[in-house]
Order: C-alpha cells, then sequence, then structure tokens
C-alpha cells in the first residue's frame, strides 16, 4: 500500500504512523525503483516521499472483515447478517439499539458498548446519539483498465496506490493492479462530496477520465 505525501502536513501524518503500522518512507527518488519503473520521474516534483505499508489492512478487506467476525464470535458474540440499524440511543451506562432483520422484523439490542462503523450510515447513528462528527457518504467514481503489462517494480502488479491531493475537483485517488488480468482498477472521491451527499447518489456529479 503506497501513499504518497503532497505536502509536509501529509508528510508528518504518514510518518506519524509507522508507530503502529508496518511501514517505511521513501524518497521521491525512490519512487522509480521502490514503486514502479514505469512512474513519470517528474512526479518527484509533486510529492515529499510516500509511506509503504506491508500487510495492510487496506488492501486485504476480506481479511479484515473476517478477523473481526471471528473476533466477536471468540468473545461470545454472534454475527447477524442483513439487518439494517434504525435507531441507537443511549440508555443508562449503555446503548439500546433497533435494527430491521432480513424478513422485515425489528430486534432491539442492549450493550454496553456501540461501536459505530456503519459505513455510509456512521453519520446518522452519531447524529441519533447527539453527536456532530462531520462524517458524510462518500461517492465513488470506479474507472478500469483494458489488460496491461505488469507495472509494479520487479516485473510484479502494482501495488495499491493513493494520492490525496485535492486536483481538478477531486480529494482523492487510487487504485491497484490485479495480478490475474493485468487490468488497473480504481476509485475517485469527488471534492463535492460534502455539500452534494443529500443528493441521488446514482447521478455522478462530476466526470472523471
Amino acid at each position: 500500500y503506497v501513499n504518497f505525501a503532497h505536502d509536509e502536513e501529509t508528510y508528518r501524518a504518514l510518518e506519524a504512523s509507522r508507530a503502529w503500522s508496518d511501514a517505511r518512507m521513501i524518497a521521491a527518488s525512490d519512487f522509480q525503483r521502490e514503486v514502479s519503473p514505469y512512474l513519470n520521474p517528474a512526479a518527484g516534483k509533486r510529492y515529499a516521499g510516500a509511506l509503504i505499508t506491508n500487510d495492510c489492512w487496506q488492501a486485504t478487506p476480506g481479511k479484515v472483515v473476517d478477523l473481526l467476525r471471528r473476533a466477536g464470535t471468540t468473545a461470545g458474540g454472534t454475527v447477524v447478517e442483513g439487518c439494517r440499524v434504525i435507531d441507537v440511543w443511549r440508555e443508562g451506562t449503555g446503548y439500546a439499539l433497533l435494527a430491521m432483520e432480513q424478513d422485515g422484523s425489528y430486534v432491539e439490542y442492549r450493550a454496553g458498548l456501540f461501536v459505530n462503523a456503519a459505513g455510509a450510515g456512521a453519520g446518522r447513528l452519531c447524529e441519533c446519539l447527539g453527536i456532530q462528527s462531520g462524517l458524510y457518504p462518500v461517492r465513488h467514481q470506479a474507472f478500469i483498465t483494458r489488460p496491461l503489462p505488469m507495472l509494479g517494480r520487479g516485473g510484479m502488479n502494482l501495488d495499491m496506490l493513493i494520492d490525496r491531493r485535492v486536483y481538478k475537483g477531486f480529494s482523492a485517488v487510487y487504485g491497484q493492479q490485479l495480478a490475474s488480468t493485468g487490468q488497473l482498477i480504481g476509485c475517485a472521491s469527488p471534492a463535492v462530496d460534502p455539500a452534494r451527499v443529500d443528493r441521488d447518489v446514482r447521478l455522478n456529479t462530476r466526470e472523471f477520465i
């Protein structure tokens, strides 16, 4: 997982993350050797460096989900599929939660701890608890290329790359190369998301090329 640092603030934040991850910083002059020999040498002028993270959870989301499931069941919990959280509120020193089951029935849960990991719905659940988190759903525009030669270092497929510059109307662009086909697949996040998050998510707000 290669996270490019486009300014000093991002560089310092990435460097600080090494305290809790198996990662190393590289200089922009090392991009062609450490990331891809096909990277434009001029890219070094746009970035202060990059963080390369080994075994990054973001590169293996399926394994992370499995790990979380096992952590819950090992602790005596139950994994419930296909539920939708309708409401959550504080009740005494704990929490109560109303969920809708797959069959349309409702069930209430009570617990001493509530972890809000609802993805696009996390902001709404924060509001249920009176928390103004600033969270909002993000609309990504995906792209995929035709099959390409392996573009990574040593003839391997290209690792996950991410660029968080606000550039040409987007706040992040990231992607990786599929080892099975050689295709590049990635996403772009429109920078206008916070202002337009309440609109129909089926409509793109900005074309990505």
